[in-house]
């Protein structure tokens, strides 16, 4: 599993695989845990607009990207 983040080729299984990865080498905790910091900085940065439906799917999204890792 060789690629580099700007190749921009995404397959099925790659999620997976760095999560494989992250975890056999005992990163996978820390990894989460800047990935939580990093979501709470994105929602904390929506909080200027005011709440609707716009904003309430990219909160969702937030989310989504954050707990797919676990």
């Amino acid at each position: 599993w060789q690629k580099t983040l700007g190749e921009g080729n995404i397959e099925d299984n790659d999620l997976q695989q760095a999560i494989d990865l992250t975890t056999k080498y005992a990163t996978h905790e820390e990894t989460m845990a800047r990935a939580r910091n990093f979501g709470e900085k994105a929602r904390l940065s929506l909080d200027i607009f005011p709440d609707n439906q716009l904003k309430d799917t990219l909160l969702h999204v937030v989310d989504f990207c954050i707990e797919r890792g676990n």
